[in-house]
């Protein structure tokens, strides 16, 4: 027998019935997902080619509002009037990321093929390799910046890698995501994993890698630098960690270059460890913006320009 209270509030019926829908949905989009990958795995990777065709079709109709906002950004950024030039860039990130989508898939099917495409521009692996040496382990702070997945399996193929990661609003769904990221290497941390800070430690003790983005405005621990002339809410976690273990702090990147991809490496930022910890914290932060920006610069293309990277302003978070 079912008992029904009829003096709950009607809006936790409604409450009920939302959440019913969102996990319908999310069963769904995930089956979806399964069976595309499954198909792909089969036999669908036969027709990569016009796979990354629709891909890149699609989204240049159905993503009017990405397209709006990476084009102000780009305007407001590099001040280009010229509505074409601003399109014609836009086109080539849309190109771009659909590329870079298909070319994971393909990561995900066959890691070797991939990996052949992925090189270390010259001295970039060396300068790992004698971070490495040191037996602090490393941080290694990146961005969205050319095929980031393939870097990372790069770098998974060469040393031990993990990264830090964020959950997504469905535990299945990151369980896939993770299952892919490790067939190739990656050891993926979810930053809100209770025990976060006891892996990293552990991996850092260990003398392994640690990747992390530091390019979008999250909600993370975070301080406000310039990016392209802007200030920008930027993660501090890199930096933090640095600090707090003495570990070598690299900032990397990859750019697609002639249907190749080319790992640049930066020799480890120099630490002031006699400074104010916040301030050096802030300091280090900005460094890395700024190779990062001078990256996105020589390839504007091969970042994400619909991401709202400054969305949050410093009076705002001041007030908040």
């Amino acid at each position: 027998m079912v008992y029904i209270d009829y003096n709950t509030p009607k809006t936790l019926y409604a409450r009920d019935i939302l959440e019913m829908i969102k996990v319908f949905k999310n069963n769904i989009i995930r089956a979806v997902i399964v069976c595309l990958l499954f198909s792909y795995r089969t036999f669908l990777w036969k027709l990569s080619g016009s796979i990354q065709f629709f891909l890149e079709k699609s989204s240049w109709i159905l993503a009017s509002r990405e397209k709006f906002l990476a084009k102000s950004h780009l305007f407001e950024q590099f001040h280009e009037k010229d509505d074409l030039k601003l399109t014609k860039i836009v086109h080539k990130m849309n190109h771009h990321l659909a590329t870079s989508l298909v070319e994971c898939l393909e990561l995900w099917r066959n890691s070797k093929p991939s990996l052949a495409k992925v090189h270390f521009a010259e001295g970039s692996e060396e300068i790992l390799l004698d971070a490495l040496s040191l037996e602090k382990g490393v941080v290694l702070t990146t961005g969205h910046i050319g095929n980031w997945e393939l870097m990372a399996a790069k770098l998974a193929a060469t040393v031990p890698m993990n990264t830090i990661v964020k959950k997504s609003y469905d535990e299945k769904l990151d369980r896939i995501v993770s299952e892919f990221r490790q067939s190739y290497g990656i050891n993926p941390i979810h930053r809100e994993a209770d025990d976060v800070a006891l892996q990293i430690e552990r991996i850092l003790n260990n003398g392994e890698v640690l990747g992390l983005l530091i390019d979008q405005d999250t909600k993370v621990k975070s301080c406000f630098v310039p990016f392209f002339g802007k200030l920008a809410k930027t993660p501090t976690g890199a930096a933090s960690l640095a600090l707090k273990y003495k570990t070598p702090l690299i900032v990397g990147h990859t750019h697609r270059i002639n249907g190749q991809h080319i790992v640049y490496l930066n020799p480890p930022l120099e630490v002031n460890y006699e400074n104010d910890r916040e301030e050096e914290v802030s300091r280090l932060t900005t460094e890395a913006t700024s190779i990062l920006e001078q990256a996105i610069r020589d390839e504007p293309s091969q970042w994400v320009w619909f991401h709202e990277r400054w969305k949050t302003r410093p009076d705002v978070e001041q007030t908040s």
